[in-house]
C-alpha cells in the first residue's frame, strides 16, 4: 500500500492510494508487474509493484527527502467523483462504513471496479 501522510507529526490523517492510472514510465511499470492493461496498478498491491516499491525503505520518509517524488504536470477533470465504504477492511466499529474511499466513476484503474460500470473511453475524465 502507499500511504501519503498528509498532516504534521501527530496528527493522523492522510491519503490511502489503492490504484494508479499510468500516463508515463509504463515499460517499466510493465516490467515491475509482468502485467499490461488495467490490471497493471489497479490495486494496493499491484501499486507497489508496479512502481517498484518492495521494502519499507519509504516508511515515515518525507516526501520531500525519498526517492519517491510526485509531480503535478497535468490535471485531468473527473467526470464524476464517488465514495463508498472502504472495501476489504474488517469491521472497525462506527468507522467500518463511512464514505472514505473516493474515486474517479468509471475509471478502470480503480480497485474492485465492476466491469459494466468502465468508461472504456475517457476512463471517467471529461
Amino acid at each position: 500500500m502507499l500511504n501519503l501522510v498528509t498532516q504534521k507529526r501527530d496528527l493522523p490523517q492522510g491519503i490511502l492510494l489503492r490504484g494508479l492510472q499510468p500516463i508515463s514510465g509504463i515499460d517499466s511499470m510493465e516490467k515491475n508487474r509482468s502485467q499490461t492493461g488495467f490490471n497493471l496498478s489497479n490495486g494496493p498491491g499491484k501499486l507497489t509493484q508496479t512502481l517498484g516499491i518492495t521494502s519499507k525503505q519509504l516508511n515515515l520518509a518525507s516526501i520531500f527527502d525519498s526517492a519517491l517524488t510526485m509531480k503535478i504536470q497535468r490535471s485531468k477533470i473527473p467526470r464524476r467523483i464517488m465514495s463508498s465504504p472502504r472495501i476489504h477492511v474488517s469491521k472497525r466499529g462506527t468507522w467500518t462504513d463511512k464514505q472514505l474511499r473516493f474515486y474517479v466513476s468509471g475509471n478502470p484503474y480503480v480497485s474492485e471496479m465492476n466491469k459494466s460500470n468502465i468508461d472504456y473511453k475517457n476512463y471517467g475524465w471529461i
